[in-house]
């Protein structure tokens, strides 16, 4: 991870970008755990308590706000697939 901020920093000062989104953060079959707390995916609403449900990067949907598509390790009410922002994800 030090070397992601390093080479962001150095493309942030080279190119005068403050947000790098040629380096996807995520990579495919990355395990991460997303934050479904507050959101409404497919009619389902989660609740507060879903915070930390654990899954896998399929792939990058949106390059600008990032955006992935989840493979949930569990279902939650039938729903397995989800997208999520990139700031409520982190590495697991």
């Amino acid at each position: 991870m030090a070397a992601f901020a390093c080479l962001r920093a150095a493309l942030e000062y080279d190119t005068g970008l403050t947000s790098v989104m040629a380096l996807s953060m995520y990579q495919p079959k990355q395990r991460v755990t997303v934050d479904l707390s507050n959101l409404t995916i497919q009619g389902v609403s989660f609740s507060q308590n879903v915070q930390k449900a654990l899954g896998s990067v399929v792939r990058q949907v949106s390059a600008e706000p990032p955006v992935y598509l989840v493979e949930l390790l569990f279902s939650f009410k039938g729903i397995k697939l989800v997208e999520v922002p990139g700031e409520r994800m982190r590495a697991a």
